[in-house]
């Protein structure tokens, strides 16, 4: 049978998303198409997320293949898993999720594999070779049909791809580029091969960008958030094998492949309403802290540390193309940061290519002698100043916020408030999730009655997770840098996606050091330097580490002084705490009419029916502390 294959280059944007949702089927009906695939690694501009991914296949593709950009948008992982119809480039190096090959039913029970590669030249150069990927995988594959879609950069690479495999596949063709080729040819051995597919998005663009944010950039001119273009094409080819037979039919050579042509512009702020916005959450940075647990030099250090986070947010922001900026105040520590500081952080937050909300928190409240109100901040810049909600409308949303106007308030800004229902709407704030207190507590009752879209909290320093409340998505996304043991872990910010009715949220770390707490059993060690040394995690020279010994010890006890001097170096920061107690015979005591006696015979029975069992012999140590003496048992 004559097998219909139709190959769609990169879908770039939400207009390569429309244009392929109102177009596809069509075309599939009108070239008796039997079989799609569909490059879909750039449907978020860079990357793509799962809903795309549900887009494109619900639009009529059979198969999606990625590239270069597989993981700019991480939730795509547990999809690429989850979902046996999108592919991922086969030679990508580690334990990466998903696969890169796989073989679908066709028309009349014809089996069709198809394979996605990358190529090494001027990309990724954490890759396998796609050559031995290919031979890997094609060697034995029960298929009827092999076709291939090679993401490269070299013209030379793609090519080589092709020759190498002409015979074993029966369509190569190559994406990433953006650019279609006029070279369609069917090798020698009956192996159909394009150079590049081209792109389906804005036809009227540098490679689907709009030309004058290219030209800016190749002019020397300050970095931006790229849009995309007017014009809307989409690049395809289809591709005609006779199952069974050498028969491949492509596009004219020197004409365009699988055009689209549209008539829809780019958005325009009132058809935006209601569309995905790419945001950045951040809060509560505290920069100037005392960090009085510190060393001076050392705490030194941590603030020049913070002002280094400036340049990894405003990193962040740039490289994923954020759409807005949402900052939950406490950006300063206080009213008495060096002026250099909020010159550092207005200069990072201008340099920020979208549009940037704060709204001050009870440490960095705004007032007339506020260190806000001392600076002009840049254009992109919109600092909230009043306790009452306000609303600035950007991109078809609406961002509301409100100020701490002294270090405590005890009202909600969001009682009594609901927002209109055009567009999405977002709001920042600083306050704690409570029904009452001094720090603008918010009622959980009040964010479900708001008919906010998202609510970006600041004020709690860890992460929350994203929660709801009604249909309105809130989230703390935690201090991006740890300051004391009371904040532990990895500190970041929230990337989200949100629209109306449906939000999405990946925690990004962000923190040069981490506070780790780390408990140390020394019972039996002859050497407790050693036994330290044996249960830290492999990476511990960037991070801040309290250690909690514990367990017994003989009569000498522990030199605190001279073990920190042994450890030091293997921590940026090290503080040592001594828990352990004096070693004694556990069992003397078990005959004993008393509840010390009660609890070593119960305890004796448990430790012979499981002499493995480590923690049934802890709790017999632990327990008899408690018991005698009241000790603090606590790891």
């Amino acid at each position: 049978m004559l097998l219909h294959i139709l190959a769609v280059g990169d879908v770039v944007g939400e207009g390569g998303q429309d244009i392929l949702s109102r177009r596809l089927r069509e075309i599939q009906e009108r070239e008796d198409i039997h079989f799609t695939v569909v490059n879909g690694e750039n449907a978020s501009g860079v990357g793509i997320t799962p809903r795309q991914a549900r887009g494109i296949l619900e639009a009529g593709a059979d198969v999606i293949t990625l590239g270069n950009h597989t993981w700019n948008r991480l939730q795509i992982a547990d999809f690429l898993d989850s979902d046996g119809h999108i592919l991922r480039p086969a030679n990508y190096a580690g334990r990466v999720p998903g696969r890169g090959f796989g073989v679908f039913r066709g028309p009349a029970g014809v089996r069709i594999g198809v394979l996605n590669l990358m190529g090494r030249l001027e990309l990724n150069s954490n890759l396998d070779s796609p050559f031995q990927a290919a031979d890997r995988l094609l060697r034995g594959a029960p298929c009827d049909v092999v076709l291939v879609d090679f993401h490269a950069e070299a013209t030379s690479e793609k090519g080589a791809m092709a020759w190498y495999l002409d015979g074993r596949a029966q369509a190569v063709w190559g994406t990433h580029t953006h650019v279609p080729t006029a070279d369609c040819q069917l090798l020698p051995k009956g192996t159909g091969f394009v150079t590049d597919l081209g792109m389906t998005g804005p036809y009227r663009s540098v490679l689907g960008i709009r030309p004058e944010h290219s030209m800016n950039l190749f002019l020397g001119g300050l970095p931006r958030r790229y849009e995309e273009a007017e014009g809307l094409q989409a690049g395809g080819l289809p591709l005609h094998h006779r199952h069974g037979e050498e028969a491949v039919r492509g596009g004219a050579p020197g004409g365009p492949l699988g055009v689209m042509p549209a008539d829809r512009p780019i958005l325009n702020d009132q058809e935006r309403n209601g569309t995905m916005l790419k945001v950045l959450h951040g809060a509560d940075f505290h920069l100037d802290s005392p960090f009085s647990g510190l060393k001076p030099d050392a705490a030194a250090r941590r603030r020049d540390e913070q002002r280094e986070l400036l340049a990894r947010l405003t990193d962040l922001a740039r490289e994923r193309e954020a759409d807005l900026v949402l900052l939950s105040g406490d950006l300063l520590d206080g009213d008495l940061v060096f002026r250099e500081t909020v010159q550092a952080l207005a200069r990072a937050l201008g340099e920020i290519p979208c549009p940037v909300f704060l709204a001050p928190g009870n440490h960095d409240w705004y007032g007339p002698q506020s260190p806000y109100a001392a600076l002009e901040w840049p254009g992109n810049v919109h600092l909230f100043t009043g306790p009452e909600l306000g609303a600035v409308r950007e991109l078809g949303c609406t961002v509301w916020g409100a100020a701490f106007c002294a270090p405590r308030q005890s009202t909600s800004p969001l009682r009594g408030f609901h927002a209109p229902a055009e567009g999405v709407q977002l709001a920042v704030l600083h306050g704690e999730v409570a029904a009452q207190g001094d720090y603008g507590p918010i009622s959980e009752e009040d964010i479900a009655a708001s008919g906010l879209d998202y609510l970006a909290l600041g004020h709690v320093h860890q992460y929350s997770g994203l929660r709801r409340a009604g249909e309105t998505f809130w989230a703390y996304p935690g201090c991006p840098e740890g300051r004391g043991f009371d904040e532990l872990g990895e500190k970041g910010v929230l990337w989200l996606e949100v629209e109306k009715g449906r939000t999405e949220a990946e925690f990004v770390p962000l923190c040069r050091r981490r506070y780790q707490i780390l408990s140390v059993d020394l019972t039996g060690q002859a050497d407790p330097a050693a036994a330290v040394l044996a249960a830290l995690p492999t990476q511990t020279g960037e991070d801040i580490y309290r250690l909690l010994l514990t367990g017994e010890r003989g009569l000498e006890g522990l030199d605190l002084g001279e073990l920190e001097r042994e450890l030091s170096p293997r921590f940026w920061g090290l503080t040592l705490r001594d828990h352990t107690r004096a070693a004694r015979a556990l069992w003397e005591r078990r005959g004993e009419d008393t509840l010390t006696g009660l609890f070593l015979r119960e305890m004796e029975g448990r430790c012979q029916a499981e002499p493995e069992n480590e923690a049934v012999q802890l709790a017999v140590r632990f327990g008899l502390a408690a018991l005698e003496h009241g000790e603090d048992v606590a790891l």
